[in-house]
């Protein structure tokens, strides 16, 4: 009896095993460090009309950080605001992590995209005093 109880616990343990490790990891925990020369070097790339520096700051400025643990996303941005919200990985590949973020019946959905393992995009569409400006990446680099 001894025996069958020892392999059952086995096999639920191994099937356990296997299924966490079926898991893709969750390449945004950490904290994120805005990075204004990446983010205005992909603006500048990408411009359809030539925007004056003081365009390209209104777009990236104020910076911040975004710290991901495995439940919530936590936002403090360089001007004192900060945002704290649950998020679920919605998707995930080599090059991508979509989640939801935020509470149930108010969430939305925001795709990372990875570089390398410590510097991430995510693509953003602003105005400046109500001129609209083109998509641009806003870049972050993993600070730990």
């Amino acid at each position: 009896m001894r025996k069958i109880a020892a392999g059952a616990f086995l096999v639920v343990l191994c099937a356990g095993l296997s299924a966490c490790s079926s898991s893709p990891p969750n390449r945004l925990l950490g904290t994120w460090k805005s990075n204004r020369d990446l983010t205005v070097a992909s603006i500048r790339q990408n411009e359809t009309e030539q925007m004056s520096d003081e365009q390209i700051s209104r777009l990236v400025e104020p910076g911040g950080t975004w710290t991901f643990t495995r439940s919530r996303s936590k936002v403090e941005i360089d001007n004192g605001m900060h945002f704290d919200y649950p998020y679920a990985i919605v998707s995930t590949d080599a090059q991508a992590t979509t989640i939801t973020l935020g509470d149930p019946g108010a969430t939305k959905t925001d795709t990372f995209h990875f570089d390398d393992n410590d510097t991430l995009w995510m693509t953003y569409q602003n105005d400046i005093k109500g001129i609209p400006v083109p998509q641009f990446r806003q870049y972050y680099k993993r600070v730990h």
